[in-house]
Formats: C-alpha cells, structure tokens, sequence
C-alpha cells in the first residue's frame, strides 16, 4: 500500500486487542507520524499484505494499545501525518479530534465545529474515509438522532469502540442520549 501522497512504501505496526488487533502504518520518511489505522477488516489484509513490519516503533503505539486496554487516553494530532488532507478534511478531522472521550457529536454538531455549519453531509463523508480513526474519533459521531449511522469498520466495532469509552447503546444502532446536546 503506498500513500496517497508519497511513492514510499508504508511500514506497519500491529496492536494486539483481544482476538484482533490495530495497525498503525507509517512512511518512514515521517517518521513517528502515523498516516493510517487500520481497524479490523478487509482493509487491513490490504495493508498488511502491501506493507513491511517497522523496526521502529512509533510513540503513538503505546497510547493506542493503552486506549484498547481500556484507559482514558487523550491522543495528539502532533502524532499523525496530515499531509494530503484538504483544508476542509483538515478542519473537520481536528474538530473531531476534540470530542472528549466518551462523548458523542452529531454531524451537524462536527460541522460547525469545522466552522462549516451547512456541512454535515461533508463532515460525514470525510469521517467515512477517515485514514485514522480511533485518533481522530470518527466512531463518536452519529446521526442527530443518535443513529449509528455508518462506520468503515462496519456498526458492530463502531459499536465496540463505543462501548469501550462507555457510552450507553440502546438497542444494536442507536446511543442512548447525546450527553453534550448533541
């Protein structure tokens, strides 16, 4: 797998969490900046079939494996390699980046706090192709009624992720009530 922004090829690390694990993929010209994780799943058979275990590990790493064992972790954006990201994915992306553990936002809520209040349907699509969930928390976004909605994970780990921070569910696709007003 190569980057969209770069022809180096991606060096991975895997997380172990519980019976799966994460992948953290970097160029290693960026180095320790991160460019994507990879949940469980078809994309990240992709990528570890296109890119080279790292010799290096990056200090994202250890937040990441302390985050899937359960702790309250606050990642940085410092840690992830931005490149390639459009002003508008960019601002979307960091305004995610700051919903706090636990909590959830409805799109139109991540919109405005892109400053693009008429939005919502674009901030949902860059969540949608979000190259680095967990860190930039794409699965604590949901629908303004507190549907699910879509997840590249598929709804079962957006719903796992979910559970991990807390967040109470009602039945298999909806979260019991924003606790941020949505």
């Amino acid at each position: 797998m190569r980057t969209s922004n770069s022809e180096t090829e991606l060096h991975y690390v895997l997380i172990p969490w519980d019976r799966d694990a994460v992948v953290l993929a970097f160029d290693p010209a960026m180095f320790p900046k991160v460019s994507h994780i990879c949940l469980p799943g078809a994309e990240q058979r992709r990528l570890l079939r296109d890119a080279r275990k790292a010799a290096q590990i990056p200090p994202l790493a250890e937040q990441m494996h302390a985050y899937l064992a359960g702790e309250r972790i606050r990642f940085a954006t410092h840690d992830l390699d931005l490149r390639g990201f459009t002003p508008f994915r960019l601002a979307v992306s960091l305004a995610a980046a700051r919903i706090p553990y636990g909590q959830i936002w409805s799109y139109g809520r991540l919109a405005a706090a892109a400053k693009s209040p008429r939005a919502s349907r674009a901030a949902g699509q860059v969540m949608a192709s979000n190259p680095l969930p967990v860190v930039i928390p794409c699965h604590r976004v949901v629908g303004s009624n507190g549907g699910l909605c879509g997840f590249r994970g598929g709804l079962s780990l957006k719903r796992r992720l979910l559970e991990l921070e807390g967040v109470a569910l009602r039945g298999k696709n909806q979260v019991e009530k924003p606790r941020n007003g949505g």
